[in-house]
């Protein structure tokens, strides 16, 4: 495919080959791994500044991405890109075959830089993700610390660099220019910038001074990339950004067995696909990470999708997210997953389900509905009838409407209703299907959170 890059992404590039460092702030899906390889392709063979390429990602992110997205284009083609991933002797034999890029995971960078020592060959690293290197006490940032000197150049990539605050940020612009701008130790980066407060001995606690942001920002701005609102003017409203995962050589030969024979024998179950079309779904299954078995009980297979999503969730720097699963083990694996983590999550499930053909849930109206009841300060504000609505709830669900329920509780029943009657008393309707209403009347509640919550339903009639 020809590489056509964007105003901001040939900018990213001419930065990248001019200067010796370099801190690609960029989101997620606008292009940092083409930028960083046509910018190595240059080095490499235009101007011969360059010998060896050191990538260090998140594991998954070395298993596929980098190799696939110098296929993908035609000017990156002839670029050599091996992964340094596996055993040890795998390793060594990776490193060990002539190449242009050399792709590792960031855990394996003590181990890289003790086989080296002072041989270090790379003259230009990358590190993609560069928050995975924001902790000045870890491992892998006092294995990089100790041969940066022997790196000509170096990148970083990533798309919020100080998600948690700015202490986030002294380690990974120490990699770029080794204290110059920050200073040589966290220590004296906090003096400067921020304000201590000891708690009377029981906790140490770091808040920034005022200003401290935009000094900081002033004082790596020559060597930082970060977009502007102008840069976003050219891009398309959707981004897509395929992520490829790597199953590892034992799921990979099952996966193969099962496609050529339709049968897989597991340690819990034998799984049999009797049609090309059950095998079909029953592949996408397998690559999902779990399996029904022949009695619908899923059984676990591989970690590997997963473990890529928990990456991606790595990335974003707790930013909001929505996913979309296509089978319920998926579902249970991905929240079995996120309970680990501090992220907040949510599932929303249907409102209501109608059986007729020309009618389909729809949650979003009670979903807006529900969040605008966290901030109203009114029932006028939190809900605003609409007269025209597509999807109608069946006289089912009116039915499992109690006395009791709040105005939160019904409006995630039966969607938002139609319009408000009466004065004295809090009156919804909502229509239903085949021309049917139902009118339900509401009283406040004392002591009640979130105004959601404090109205109850009294009683309902359906006419």
């Amino acid at each position: 495919m020809e590489y056509k890059p964007h105003n901001y992404q040939a900018y990213c590039i001419q930065r990248i080959v001019e200067d010796p460092a370099v801190g690609l702030f960029l989101r997620p899906g606008l292009g940092k791994t083409s930028i960083t390889l046509s910018a190595i392709n240059i080095l490499r063979y235009y101007r011969w500044s360059v010998r060896k390429a050191l990538v260090v990602a998140p594991k998954k992110v070395a298993e596929g991405t980098w190799s696939k997205e110098a296929a993908k284009w035609d000017h990156l083609e002839h670029l050599r890109v091996v992964t340094v991933l596996g055993s040890s002797a795998k390793r060594i034999k990776s490193l060990n075959t002539p190449a242009d890029v050399y792709v590792i995971n960031r855990e394996n960078i003590p181990w890289l830089v003790d086989y080296y020592k002072q041989a270090w060959p790379f003259d230009m690293v990358i590190l993609d993700e560069s928050t995975s290197f924001k902790n000045g006490r870890s491992k892998r940032f006092k294995a990089l610390k100790l041969v940066r000197r022997f790196m000509k150049k170096v990148v970083l990539l990533t798309g919020t660099p100080s998600s948690k605050g700015l202490e986030d940020l002294w380690a990974q612009i120490y990699l770029l220019d080794e204290g110059a701008r920050l200073g040589k130790t966290i220590t004296a980066y906090r003096q400067i910038y921020f304000d201590c407060n000891n708690h009377g001995g029981h906790f140490t606690e770091y808040k920034a001074k005022d200003g401290a942001e935009a000094a900081v920002l002033n004082a790596i701005g020559d060597i930082c990339i970060s977009m502007k609102a102008e840069d976003y003017l050219e891009l398309p409203a959707c981004i897509e950004h395929e992520i490829p995962v790597v199953l590892d050589d034992k799921t990979q030969k099952a996966y193969n067995r099962f496609e050529r024979d339709m049968l897989l024998e597991l340690d819990e179950a034998t799984i049999t696909a009797q049609t090309a079309g059950v095998l079909t779904g029953k592949l996408l299954q397998f690559c999902a990470g779990a399996i029904y078995d022949n009695d619908k009980n899923p059984v676990h297979l591989h970690d590997c999708k997963l473990e890529a999503y928990m990456e991606l969730l790595e990335q974003l720097n707790g930013e909001h997210c929505i996913t979309f699963y296509g089978y319920q083990h998926n579902k249970d694996r991905i929240l079995a997953a996120l309970s680990k983590t501090k992220l907040r999550v949510r599932v929303y499930t249907l409102a209501y389900a109608v059986r007729h053909s020309r009618y389909q849930a729809d949650t979003a109206e009670a979903y807006h509905a529900s969040r605008r009841a966290d901030t109203a300060d009114s029932w006028e504000a939190y809900i605003e009838p609409d007269p025209n609505r597509l999807f109608l709830p069946a006289e089912k669900q009116a039915g499992q409407m109690k006395p009791g329920m709040t105005l939160r509780q019904v409006i995630s029943l039966l969607g938002k209703p139609q319009r408000r009657e009466g004065s004295g008393t809090v009156c919804f309707v909502w229509k239903l299907l085949f021309g049917k209403e139902v009118y339900g009347m509401f009283l406040p509640q004392e002591e009640a959170g979130e105004f959601g919550d404090s109205l109850v339903l009294q009683e309902y009639r359906v006419k």
